[in-house]
Formats: C-alpha cells, sequence, structure tokens
C-alpha cells in the first residue's frame, strides 16, 4: 500500500481570538437557515464560530433523524391572466410579484411583441496574430 504523506497544517491556520472571516460568518448563516433560526448576525472570533456551528450541525443532525414529513410548495393559482415573460408566485418563495421596474419592462416587450434581444447575436471569429 502506498503511504500518503499529508503535511501538517500552518500554526497560523486557526486563531480562537481572531475575528471570524466572512466565509464562516457565511456558513453559520447558512446553517442556521437550515436548521429553521433567525440568524443572529453578531461579531464573533474562530473560537466561537466553531462552538456555535458545532451546536447548528449537531441539531441539523437531530432534525434530520427525526421522521417529519416535508413540507411541500404549492403553486397558487395566477390571480390574473399571467403575461409572457413573468413567472407564477410561488407560496413560501422570496418574492410575490415582480419590481415595478422589471414589470414595466415586461409590458413593452408584450407590447412590442418581441424578445428582449433587439438583433441576431454577431458570430465573432477569432484571428491569428501575426508574429
Amino acid at each position: 500500500m502506498t503511504v500518503i504523506k499529508i503535511p501538517k497544517k500552518p500554526t497560523k491556520a486557526f486563531n480562537p481570538k481572531r475575528p471570524a472571516s466572512a466565509l464562516l460568518l457565511s456558513q453559520i448563516e447558512h446553517l442556521e437557515h437550515a436548521v429553521g433560526r433567525e440568524p443572529k448576525r453578531i461579531k464573533r472570533t474562530e473560537g466561537q464560530a466553531a462552538r456555535y456551528i458545532g451546536e447548528l450541525t449537531a441539531e441539523l443532525l437531530r432534525q434530520s433523524q427525526t421522521t417529519v414529513a416535508p413540507a411541500s410548495r404549492v403553486i397558487a393559482p395566477p390571480a390574473a391572466p399571467v403575461t409572457p415573460g413573468m413567472t407564477p408566485t410561488v407560496v413560501g418563495g422570496t418574492k410575490a410579484a415582480p419590481t415595478k421596474a422589471h414589470a414595466a419592462f415586461n409590458r413593452t416587450l408584450a407590447a412590442r411583441g418581441k424578445s428582449k434581444r433587439k438583433t441576431a447575436k454577431k458570430k465573432t471569429t477569432k484571428r491569428r496574430r501575426s508574429r
């Protein structure tokens, strides 16, 4: 069997007193969302972040071992006729309707009967560089 040597981690790789990086804070935010907790946007050190990530991971594991029927996402029936280019409203989604600017843009496209691109995309050719 071939032995694979793994280098030791640098001594500066983990410092429990150093402020947590954006990557760690983002991971905490995603874990809080997965567990179902309200995100706590507080400053943490790497040590505090490591302990809290451990707690959230344990809670997520406990939740995954319980047998609960998953929540289904239901598409609500459209209240008004859906215009081309607009997506139907999803219950539990992040946006119920497009922004005012996007809705106005969709109306102008529907009135013109055209797509977003005015002209066909030009094909580009690569030129050889002469030496």
